[in-house]
C-alpha cells in the first residue's frame, strides 16, 4: 500500500492507496473521503465485543473501527485525525510494541494488532489521561 501524508503540520490528511484486494482499518470517526473500488465496514474490530468495549470504557475511543477494502478495483481513501495535530507514520516490523495515549490511533494496515492497555492507579489519577 502507498500512502502520503499532507498538511503534515496542521490540519493533517492521510492519503491511502490501496491495491485490488488490499485492506486496512481504521478509527471510526477518521474517514473522510474514499474513491470508487472501496468497499467500508463498521465492525468491532480484532478483539471482537471485549475489545471494543475495552476501547469504549478505559480509553472513551471508538466501540468500532472501519475496514476499508478494495474489493472491486483500486482506490483512495483519505482519513484525517479528529484533534488537531500532525500524522506520524510509524513502520512495524514485528520487532517491538508501540505504546501511544488514547486517541493517538488513526489507522493501520491488516496486518497489525491494536489492543487497549490500562495504566496502573496512580498513573491514571496524576495523568490526567485517565485509565
Amino acid at each position: 500500500m502507498n500512502y502520503k501524508i499532507q498538511y503534515q503540520d496542521a490540519f493533517s490528511l492521510l492519503l491511502c492507496d490501496l491495491d485490488y484486494r488490499e485492506s486496512m482499518y481504521a478509527e471510526s470517526d477518521a474517514m473522510v473521503y474514499m474513491t470508487g473500488g472501496l468497499s467500508i465496514e463498521g465492525n468491532m474490530g480484532k478483539g471482537g465485543l471485549l475489545g471494543g468495549l475495552a476501547r469504549k470504557v478505559l480509553t472513551n475511543e471508538s466501540f468500532f473501527v472501519q475496514t476499508i477494502e478494495a474489493k472491486s478495483g483500486p482506490g483512495t481513501v483519505a482519513f484525517a485525525p479528529v484533534s488537531l495535530g500532525s500524522i506520524e507514520a510509524v513502520d512495524m516490523d514485528g520487532s517491538y510494541t508501540l505504546s501511544v495515549q488514547k486517541g493517538g490511533f488513526l489507522a493501520a494496515t491488516s496486518g497489525i494488532n491494536v489492543g487497549t492497555r490500562m495504566q496502573n492507579l496512580a498513573q491514571g489519577v496524576l495523568s490526567r489521561e485517565g485509565f
